[in-house]
């Protein structure tokens, strides 16, 4: 299962990205919801759109020119996705705790989100997180109480979600957010790992290097 962005797409964006945040753009294709459970939600008390419960998930989005494909999650309860759109590619979108607080979810969870429940719960810890009150807490963000709430029909939806956005502290932000605004659709979201720095990676093929000699020592001395 797609998790992040594919190689090659995540290159590209990349450099979209580096080049300029505001001026580059990119035609997405949504393919429907790959997982996910129905929800209600609210903000400020009242339901948003589209009101009843609906399906809440991670998303199949497919880039047109390339047709590459991954998956990607909603930043904007508020408006509908459209089946085709263009969008400004950034990763300047948010301010920097709620950029933190996403990497970290992503990074503590991503692997968690490979089934409806989820999915649907991953997706619900987005939104509390970009509507929710600004705060440094992670303790302060829950489904149930603040600004943004949300309820299902699936109990284990919420609970799971909340226990996520509990732990956010537990780990480091190691995601890289990258974000597609429009004006006529959705604003979404995919990720792509930090890249480590190259003296991390230099120090590693060192440590490698290492012990592979270590372990040729070893066999001569246990063969001699």
């Amino acid at each position: 299962m797609k998790y992040v962005l594919s190689a090659a797409l995540g290159l590209a964006l990349s450099g979209l990205v580096a080049t300029t945040s505001s001026a580059s753009t990119v035609t997405l294709e949504y393919l429907g919801i790959a997982d996910g459970a129905r929800v209600s939600a609210q903000i400020d008390g009242v339901e948003v759109e589209p009101r009843g419960p609906f399906l809440a998930g991670s998303f199949d989005i497919r880039d047109h020119f390339t047709a590459d494909t991954f998956l990607a999650w909603c930043v904007e309860v508020t408006q509908l996705i459209a089946d085709k759109a263009t969008y400004t590619v950034t990763n300047s979108f948010l301010d920097p705790q709620r950029d933190t607080f996403l990497s970290q979810l992503f990074t503590g969870f991503l692997g968690q989100t490979g089934t409806d429940v989820g999915a649907a719960a991953f997706q619900l810890a987005i939104w509390e997180i970009v509507e929710e009150t600004a705060t440094s807490n992670p303790g302060d963000l829950s489904l149930t109480t603040g600004i943004f709430t949300a309820a299902s029909s699936t109990a284990e939806v919420i609970s799971t979600a909340n226990s996520w956005l509990a732990a956010l502290g537990q780990y480091d932000p190691s995601y890289r957010i990258t974000y597609f605004v429009s004006p006529t659709s959705q604003d979404i979201i995919t990720v792509a790992p930090v890249p480590l720095p190259a003296g991390i990676l230099l120090l590693g093929a060192g440590v490698g290097a290492l012990v592979l000699v270590r372990r040729r020592g070893q066999s001569k001395t246990a063969t001699a």
